[in-house]
């Protein structure tokens, strides 16, 4: 019997070394599958770069590279791509309107795609600073998709630094754009992230029902990338309901679009959540292939935090296993990619752009009321000036009629006065006049004596 049961074991063991071998090799096949289409892909792109193009052109050619770039894992290429067709844009002279926007457009979407590449390498730091730049010109253009895009994708930066509050309020005014302009295949991403904040704060029905509704319109759309993110999501919120079947079955679901989506980092981070199920259930040999599976892919895209979170389940998976020596290399290699990805310097940097884009969104909303105040003022000034200029008008008519009346009045003053001293004048001249005429008789009276004296004097003599 003891035979017999050794000898059962070791079958079963052999079945599952064998099962483990088939999946690895499954894993290596994949990852090679899908970096020959996308190698495929990539050199078509650089040989159309090659032949001669407007500069129009050029930028949306480099655009694509650098996201087939990103879905290599080829992140310092996609990097320089990208920042090649920056520079494309900026040197270029456009006076047209129509061509100036467009890019402006572009840039936006290409700072956004930086920030991509940065927070798939890690740098956080850098990926918000071109999230942020993203951002500033969409909303000078009034861009509400793209706005809600960088909403979104700041609210993943603050969801990775455990800021779930300031990273729902982000996901929630992506939402509600995306809801006005009835987009529905971007609501599904906000729904999903609302989820995912949910389900971390512990709100686990609120965190079904985001992602249930995420789940719903993808597959009324026809969505597998957006079902297969969904079905992962929801796995992960049953598995943290301790409802480990149910997880099962729906990271099953996700795992298996994703290989057939040839989602290399998908794959990777579907692993790890069905290793972590399976370290759960007890089942540890078969947890750290799925970890393994994981790891391989993520250092092949340069996924760190795939590759952090696989050797933070690697270190949990040897302890349990009593490989203590290898669960300490593991967890070192952890905390090491973990220190390089998000460190104190980072958080700090981060909310220093926060508050850099809450004070410039702030200054520009001062200037625009500035501006706005300034135009009242002037408008305000200009009433004003005319009223005074009325009054003073009508103040120095009112002091033109006074001084006119007064100088009737006066010269009607000085004509009395003058008719006055005329009467007077007059009065005296026939004063002197009379006296005149009155010395005159006085003198004819005493000339009529005199003559009259001498001649009786005369007739007297005569007499003798």
């Amino acid at each position: 019997m003891q035979i017999n049961g050794s000898s059962v074991t070791f079958s079963k063991a052999m079945k599952k070394i064998l099962f483990l071998l088939v999946q690895s090799f499954c894993v290596f096949i994949f990852c090679a599958g899908q970096s020959f289409a996308q190698q495929s892909t990539v050199d078509s792109l650089f040989n159309v770069l090659k032949t001669p193009n407007d500069d129009t052109s050029k930028v949306r050619t480099l655009n694509l590279l650098s996201g087939e770039l990103i879905n290599i894992g080829d992140f310092d290429r996609a990097l320089s791509t990208a920042n090649s067709a920056i520079a494309l844009i900026q040197n270029q002279n456009n006076s047209d309107k129509a061509a100036v926007l467009w890019d402006k457009r572009a840039t936006s979407g290409i700072y956004n795609m930086i920030g991509i590449i940065y927070w798939y390498k890690g740098d956080y730091n850098k990926a918000l600073e071109f999230y942020y730049k993203a951002l500033k010109i969409r909303e000078a253009l009034n861009d509400k998709k793209g706005m809600a895009a960088s909403y979104n994708n700041i609210g993943n930066i603050h969801h990775g630094n455990g800021e779930f509050d300031k990273a729902l309020e982000l996901y929630f005014k992506g939402l509600r754009i995306f809801e006005e302009m009835d987009d529905k295949q971007r609501m599904t991403y906000s729904y999903n992230n609302i989820g995912i904040i949910y389900s971390y704060k512990g709100e686990i029905d609120k965190a079904l029902e985001f992602y249930f509704k995420a789940l719903k319109i993808r597959e009324e759309l026809g969505d597998k990338k957006g079902m297969s993110d969904s079905y992962h999501s929801i796995g992960i919120v049953y598995d943290r309901s301790d409802d480990n079947e149910k997880s099962l079955v729906f990271l099953s679901k996700s795992l298996k679009l994703r290989i057939e989506l040839d989602d290399k980092q998908g794959v990777a981070t579907s692993y790890i959540s069905i290793g972590n199920v399976y370290m759960k259930q007890k089942k540890f040999v078969e947890g750290k292939q799925q970890l393994l599976n994981s790891l391989t892919i993520a250092k092949k895209i340069g996924y760190k935090e795939g590759i952090k979170e696989a050797y933070s389940s690697l270190s949990a998976c040897d302890s349990s296993l009593g490989n203590f020596r290898s669960a300490y290399e593991y967890h070192k290699l952890y905390s090491f990619y973990k220190d390089s990805i998000f460190n104190a310097e980072s958080n700090k940097s981060m909310a220093e752009m926060q508050t850099k884009y809450d004070s410039e969104k702030k200054d520009k909303e001062l200037i625009q009321k500035d501006a706005e105040l300034t135009k009242q003022n002037v408008e305000s000034e200009k009433r004003v000036t005319e009223r005074n200029a009325f009054i003073v008008g009508f103040l120095l008519m009112l002091a033109l009629v006074f001084f006119i009346f007064r100088s009737y009045r006066q010269k009607q003053v000085a004509n009395v006065e003058i008719s006055k001293q005329k009467a007077i004048v007059d009065a005296k001249q026939k004063e002197i006049l009379d006296s005149f005429h009155y010395a005159e008789r006085i003198q004819k009276s005493l000339l009529t004596s005199e003559r009259y004296i001498e001649k009786n004097m005369s007739r007297l003599k005569n007499k003798k």
